[in-house]
């Protein structure tokens, strides 16, 4: 008569052994495929801000200048290079002719909730201005005083307005142009108009014009931001009318949401260039190339010793290698500084 076998079954103790292990090993892997995720997200946003800077490059071109980060209509700088990105048919929804604010004329209004991909980082996990406390933001209101303002550009119920959002805006220098005298707060006493940018509110800057006085592969053009601090989320930036913004305030760390936090140092603000990417910033430059650049201490606006002044406006050498300056001098196109950029290169 033949045997029989009975394969005895796991143990309780032999199954946890193993479901342990095979939890191991999945809290090995993950922070790998994280970083191999990420990795990827931030080679499609260096694609993203490579392709911003190649249509800049073709605006100006077929324009003789560089667009214009702001008009009277506050439409900005994104808006009018659609067609250099593959995005002619909202173009032509949009009416340029016009001085009245973007948001009033009904073709801007309904072109401004057209959703372009390029325009967003695949890190930022805020997708929509549904997800975020107050919507979108209109336009970036930037004072000549050298301070900045949510007033007028905020929408009623915002975050019911499921208006494009971008993660890029041109950059305007420190503070864009035109700004009065000195400044206490930034130095102290820095003369902000020194680091004025190739695209702010009514510019006319040709590529010749940055390559005869700083240099275009030295100057930043466009850079990324979340649009507000970071968790949870105030607003989004709108791709048709945030057109430009200084970098006076300086960068705003990335890495992972950090709970509700609202310190603008640690998360960034509406007002600042930011990411979601691990300690960096990416920009694109004049020449078209992609950089990343360390947030390091670019938000101390005042490197001298205290009691100190800068003398006229100028920063002395001792300064010019400070973070804060050396983000300035990049921002600026004819400052005339020779800021070394590896001190905050990735």
């Amino acid at each position: 008569m033949p045997r029989s076998y009975r394969r005895s079954a796991f143990t309780l103790i032999e199954l946890l052994v193993v479901i342990a292990i095979i939890a191991v090993l999945i809290g090995l892997l993950l922070p790998a495929v994280q970083k191999v995720r990420e990795a990827s997200a931030r080679t499609v946003c260096q694609n993203n801000l490579k392709q911003i800077g190649l249509a800049a490059m073709s605006y100006e071109s077929a324009n003789k200048r560089l667009p214009n980060g702001a008009s009277d209509a506050e439409i900005g700088s994104l808006a009018r290079m659609l067609p250099y990105l593959e995005q002619d048919a909202i173009y032509r929804s949009i009416n340029f002719n016009t001085s009245d604010n973007w948001w009033t004329v009904p073709a801007n209004y309904a072109a401004a909730f057209s959703r372009i991909k390029s325009f967003m980082c695949p890190s930022d996990e805020i997708t929509s201005a549904l997800e975020t406390q107050q919507g979108p933001l209109r336009y970036i209101n930037m004072l000549s005083d050298g301070s900045v303002t949510t007033s007028g550009a905020v929408f009623t119920n915002g975050n019911t307005l499921d208006i494009g959002k971008t993660n890029y805006t041109a950059v305007a220098g420190a503070f864009g142009h035109n700004v009065p005298g000195v400044s206490t707060a930034d130095g102290p006493g820095i003369a902000l108009e020194q680091y004025v940018g190739m695209i702010h509110r009514d510019s006319n800057v040709t590529l010749d014009a940055v390559t005869s006085a700083d240099g275009a592969s030295t100057t930043l053009m466009f850079g990324e931001g979340l649009g507000g601090v970071a968790s949870p989320r105030s607003f989004v930036w709108s791709w048709m009318g945030v057109g430009r913004l200084g970098t006076k305030f300086g960068l705003g760390p990335g890495g992972p949401p950090n709970g509700t936090s609202t310190t603008i140092v640690v998360n960034g603000e509406y007002f600042m260039f930011s990411s979601r990417h691990n300690g960096i910033v990416q920009f694109v430059h004049g020449d078209g190339s992609v950089h990343g650049y360390r947030v390091g201490s670019t938000t101390v606006r005042n490197p001298l010793p205290a009691g100190t002044v800068f003398r006229d406006g100028t920063p002395d050498t001792v300064a010019q290698g400070t973070d804060w300056c050396i983000l300035q001098a990049l921002a600026g196109y004819k400052d005339g500084y020779s800021a070394d950029s590896s001190k905050l290169g990735n």
